[in-house]
């Protein structure tokens, strides 16, 4: 058969993880934009073709993969070769991580392999459903083998047509050598990791398996209660513990009413309103409220809600601005109210909460909701106050990096090859082996129920009522206010039965019929969490809602570390603390326990100072 050629475009797909997913689309943010060279190891490509189907005994097509090597820590002749896995993203270069004071410590090389449709390493050009056939965890898995024996093989080379890079022991002037080998994957590429070591124990002396997500879930629901315990739990530095888990699940609240109204107005609020169907939008939020908790950063969300919440700030509502003179203020309350209820102006501050009618600069900010009916609707010049927007559009999408069109159904249907297609492909995973669908628990959840696999709900829609108005004159205001008043305060209480498979909807949606994650197969092939493997280590961080799709127990040949601190998250013991943005190093200094991690990652360096000296023991043979 002849080679495929992959024809590369010059953009590079932006990612989100080095280290795998995780929410469904709360990933670990690339590093492929930035400038910074100390963040990497190296950046220099190497490539080498890859068989595209490793099931088929007849087809023997080919794509080039992207790998990247760094040997300047590599004990010449016999120094172990670590194999860094990078998982459902585009891989720029061998990050400076703590990958590499192992790497120092035990001289050893260090290679990473792009996995397979993500960034470069394309078979095709477009991502069409039946092009999308040959991208699974099981291909990476047999990907990594081969590249394995290939790196370590005698004397093979590249085929021209794409690169001439010579093999380790042909590097060296040798040619049955076997270096021991270990395998590092963090996130989905931890679940690699471990599933590396199980499928082919024979080629590693053993695997760190940080984060590593080995179970397949369909209803994720534990994601949430992780970040509802991690709420209630919380009471040191600037968090508030249950305060900061019920002021989310106010606002998630909030804007479930009001999108019920005025849907666009809440999504370009959010600098979202590309976002057309709702359960998106509403997966877009939650995504952006866990996402400090599961990184390590747990106090921007925390403190910026719990503080608004006190001092009395709409969580969400955007503002209404009056132009008025302040010589009409009392007469336009006195009109407007007495033409809604017939309420007397001089009884207003007998009412629950005071009457604001402050003009600056010409605008008016008013809190007539309460002087009308009582129900403290704040309507406030400005957007200095709605929090949790605010976090949105500064955190989530600027210094995170985050991007609505992750969420937006129209471009994960986009078949070219582009800035995005990281995404389509991560989903095109998830909608046929693994799932991981978060949805909301029965009880005490922050994220809504209308994002959900398996659950219909009941719909009630709110008393209140989202717009927002400037008007020249307080008159035509008035009129206005009171006919949008006259129907918010009416009670409609609407009761029906919607069945929201809203997982499942997106994956028929974007991928087409018969697209559907076979999580039962998965975790039959794998194991899930009862994995039977060996030499594998399992670690993850207390915060880390993925934790509860990871191996948690351990015993003398798999041994799984918790590390235990206010802001360790996803693969704290490769990142350190923060998770994001990347400290190098995996620097510990700023998680709250130090030491818990430095603990940690001790217990790591005996076991594969152990298991990489009974490999030499062993005295592998060449394969």
């Amino acid at each position: 058969m002849t080679t495929m050629k992959l024809v590369f475009i010059s953009l590079l797909l932006l990612s989100t993880a080095p280290y795998g997913p995780l929410a469904l689309r709360t990933q670990l943010p690339s590093l492929s934009g930035s400038s910074n060279s100390k963040n990497y190891l190296t950046t220099q490509e190497h490539w080498f073709n890859q068989t595209l189907d490793h099931f088929s005994p007849f087809d023997h097509d080919k794509f080039p993969q992207r790998y990247y090597e760094f040997l300047d820590y590599f004990r010449i002749p016999d120094g172990p070769i670590f194999l860094e896995i990078c998982g459902e993203s585009s891989c720029n270069g061998i990050v400076n991580d703590y990958i590499s004071v192992l790497a120092k410590k035990f001289g050893a090389a260090v290679v990473s392999l792009e996995h397979r449709y993500y960034g470069r390493s394309m078979p095709f050009k477009s991502t069409t459903t039946e092009n999308l056939r040959f991208l699974s965890s099981k291909q990476a898995l047999f990907d990594l083998a081969v590249f394995r024996q290939y790196y370590q093989a005698s004397c093979r080379a590249i085929d021209s047509t794409i690169h001439m890079q010579e093999s380790l022991n042909l590097k060296l002037n040798r040619t049955s050598v076997e270096n021991p080998w270990f395998v590092f994957g963090g996130s989905y590429a931890g679940a690699l990791s471990a599933w590396f070591r199980l499928k082919f124990p024979h080629l590693t002396c053993g695997s760190l398996a940080s984060s590593a997500v080995v179970l397949a879930i369909h209803n994720f629901t534990e994601f949430d209660q992780q970040c509802v315990e991690f709420w209630i739990m919380l009471g040191i530095g600037e968090s508030a513990g249950a305060e900061c888990k019920a002021t989310l699940q106010e606002t998630t609240q909030l804007v479930e009413e009001r999108l019920a109204s005025n849907k666009q107005a809440v999504k370009t609020l959010f600098d979202a309103a590309e976002l057309e169907i709702d359960g998106d939008f509403l997966y877009f939020l939650a995504d952006a409220a866990v996402i400090a908790f599961q990184y390590g950063n747990p106090d921007i969300v925390c403190s910026t809600l719990v503080k608004a919440k006190n001092n009395g700030d709409d969580l969400v509502t955007p503002s209404i601005s009056l132009h008025v003179d302040s010589n009409n203020v009392t007469k336009l309350l006195d009109h407007s109210c007495r033409n809604y209820d017939a309420t007397p102006a001089e009884n207003v501050f007998k009412t629950s909460c005071p009457l604001a009618a402050v003009v600056k600069r010409g605008v008016v900010t008013l809190d007539i909701s309460c002087y009308c009916y009582g129900d403290c609707l704040t309507l406030t010049s400005g957007y200095d106050k709605e929090a949790y927007a605010k976090y949105v559009k500064e955190y989530y999408l600027g210094t995170f990096g985050s991007s609505v069109q992750t969420y937006n159904q129209k471009y994960l249907k986009d078949t070219s090859l582009n800035k995005h297609t990281g995404d389509r492909l991560w989903w095109f995973q998830v909608c046929t082996e693994v799932a991981y669908f978060q949805v909301a628990p029965s009880n005490d959840s922050i994220r809504s129920s209308k994002v959900d696999a398996r659950h219909a709900f009941n719909y009630l829609p709110y008393t209140n009522m989202l717009f927002q108005v400037s008007l020249d004159s307080p008159y035509a205001f008035c009129a206005e206010f009171i006919m949008l008043f006259s129907w918010v305060t009416s009670l409609y209480m609407i009761v029906g039965r919607v069945c929201c498979r809203y997982h499942l909807d997106l994956c028929k949606n974007v991928f087409g019929e018969g697209i559907y994650p076979e999580v039962d197969v998965t975790n039959i092939y794998y194991g899930g969490t009862n994995i039977s493997g060996s030499k594998i280590v399992f670690a993850n961080g207390s915060q880390d809602p993925w934790r509860h799709a990871s191996k948690q127990t351990s015993s003398p040949d798999m041994p799984s570390f918790l590390i235990s601190c206010h802001n360790c998250g996803h693969c704290t013991d490769i990142r350190g603390c923060p998770q994001t943005p990347l400290s190098l190093e995996g620097n510990a200094r700023n998680c709250s326990s130090p030491e818990a991690v430095e603990k940690v990652r001790h217990q790591i360096i005996e076991k594969m100072d152990l298991w990489l000296s009974e490999c030499r023991a062993g005295s592998w043979s060449f394969m």
